[in-house]
């Protein structure tokens, strides 16, 4: 085949010592210059010229460095090591997205493999020491500003790091609020990595290069996603399910392929992750039937259209569909963790009834009102007078719960504040006991201390105590001034009434945001009323 067959970029020795443009001559093996003089064509291969690396710091942290301890740009084996048992002794059973080796043998290739999740372990790992896990806290975000915003990197490190960081959010109470951030990181991540499709679907494995094959793919060497990637792709649809104020990942037919894959598993933390991942499907489920609804009853309302599908039955289809579930879990896997989700659903789906334009009567409202009191309840009971949920557990417990336990009160005031013929603001109080709800959650962070010493309680911690005085101290306010208006039989006209109920929404509504700290600096503020 002659040397100029196809085109070039650079000229023959001869040619680029006159400085002449160099034309190949494709029916002959030299330039068209060379085979008029009758000299010897040498093209001589480029050389390949070293590049500077952008962003040196970013090269992955060896072995060597992370065994250095002290300093304040890395981490000690000792500190990953604390990291590990800790997670694997307190954090692992309620995270079941990840599977970790727990043998020092196996921690030098960790450290190799993922430098990441290790940094992020050591973090969680420093608990008794808040400055050297905020340090560390810092030095994670630092790595992801490199690795992930300037370089570009993807891996499955910094997904399963991010979600670790994400779970366990509030040790990072200290630091500016980046968590939906995160969370948008970790679901572009999934998607980069490609962990989102099944590798095997024929529009992923489509390039400009198969042209020649009539886009005929070829699968050989094409591997599936082993179990480690696919817990993470379930990880990050949980995790992003469970945020506020933005768009969730979709549960898709993969997603089902890999939950029904970690069904099969014999590890118990895959079949934990299963049922945690099937009951948030469910929640994804009736969420979209309630938009739907709502949707029909406005259309209803505006255009009077036909009969449409009563709350009532909205509510006991779903209430069967999240219970027929519930029954086929085994009872020795129903832990108090998985509990409280199934819980937490269930609230979700009754808090229909807090919508008067959701019903057409008073007696339908009054059947989900009941059920509602009775769900909330059980939430409240569980998470602050169960012995399972102690001060030693509050430390290991992650993010999303506190944000569920803020739901269930919010939810029991409203109760509490509900006008509807029928329904006793008495009974309420009654049932709920809302004034030693209050009380226990305040008294929370004194137990702590008992516990372990003030310096070494994560600063979210500290502060709720200042949250709850000012929940007690609005209840209280509250309850007065009902209890006075009752005494004189006055009776609220409807701009007194909606008053009230932009005041309450002031308040409360900044629990149901866990990532918005504005309402905490609210709340400590001395001249903030709650009357």
């Amino acid at each position: 085949m002659p040397i100029y067959s196809v085109p070039r970029l650079k000229a023959c020795d001869n040619c680029a010592k006159a400085k002449i443009k160099c034309d190949p001559d494709t029916s002959w093996t030299k330039c068209k210059r060379c085979c008029i003089q009758g000299l010897e064509c040498v093209l001589r291969e480029p050389v390949q010229r070293k590049r500077r690396k952008l962003y040196p710091e970013a090269e992955s942290m060896s072995v060597a460095q992370v065994s250095v301890i002290g300093g304040t740009s890395a981490f000690s084996l000792q500190e990953l090591m604390r990291g590990i048992e800790y997670y694997h002794g307190s954090l692992a059973a309620y995270f079941p997205f990840m599977a970790l080796s727990s043998t020092q043998q196996a921690c030098s290739e960790f450290v190799e493999e993922k430098p990441f999740l290790c940094k992020v372990l050591a973090m969680l790992g420093c608990t008794p020491n808040r400055e050297r896990r905020r340090e560390l806290a810092v030095q994670c975000r630092q790595h992801l500003t490199t690795h992930a915003l300037q370089v570009g990197t993807k891996s499955l490190d910094l997904l399963q790091g991010l979600l670790v960081m994400i779970y366990w959010y509030h040790y990072q109470n200290e630091l500016p609020m980046q968590r939906i951030v995160y969370i948008h990181l970790c679901m572009s991540m999934v998607v980069d990595l490609g962990l989102s499709k099944s590798p095997f679907q024929r529009t992923r494995l489509k390039k400009p290069s198969d042209t020649a094959n009539g886009y005929e793919v070829d699968m050989e060497g094409v591997v599936n996603h082993n179990l480690e990637e696919k817990r993470a792709l379930l990880g990050c649809f949980f995790i992003s399910s469970l945020a506020m104020n933005m768009d969730a990942m979709r549960f898709s037919e993969y997603m089902e392929d890999c939950t029904e894959d970690l069904e099969k598993s014999q590890l118990p933390s895959d079949q934990e992750l299963a049922r945690m991942v099937r009951l948030r499907q469910l929640f994804e489920e009736f969420e979209a039937a309630r938009r739907s609804l709502a949707q029909e009853r406005r259309r209803r309302a505006a255009f009077v259209l036909p009969e449409v599908t009563s709350p009532v039955h909205f509510v006991g289809f779903w209430e069967e569909r999240i219970d027929e579930y519930w029954r086929h879990v085994p009872e020795a896997s129903k832990t108090d963790f998985l509990r409280s989700k199934y819980d937490h659903i269930r609230l979700c789906l009754f808090e229909i009834c807090l919508e008067e334009s959701m019903f057409d009567s008073t007696l339908e409202r009054l059947v989900i009102l009941q059920k509602c009191l009775t769900t909330v309840k059980s939430q409240l009971e569980q998470y602050l007078f169960s012995d399972c949920f102690g001060p030693p557990t509050m430390l290991v417990l992650p993010h999303h719960y506190f944000h569920e336990s803020n739901h269930a009160m919010y939810v029991a005031i409203q109760l509490w504040l509900l006008k509807c013929e029928g329904w006793s603001r008495q009974q309420v109080q009654h049932d709920l006991n809302l004034v030693k709800v209050i009380e226990t959650a305040t008294q929370w962070v004194e137990r702590l201390r008992e516990f372990m010493p003030y310096q070494a309680i994560p600063e979210f911690f500290i502060l709720m105590q200042p949250v709850g005085y000012a929940i007690k101290k609005w209840y209280d306010a509250r309850l007065q001034k009902l209890e006075e208006e009752e005494s004189v039989l006055s009776q609220m006209d409807p701009p007194g009434q909606a008053e009230n109920e932009v005041e309450f929404e002031s308040f409360w509504g900044q629990f149901m945001n866990p990532d918005d700290s504005v309402w905490l600096q609210s709340l400590l503020d001395e001249s903030t009323s709650f009357g």
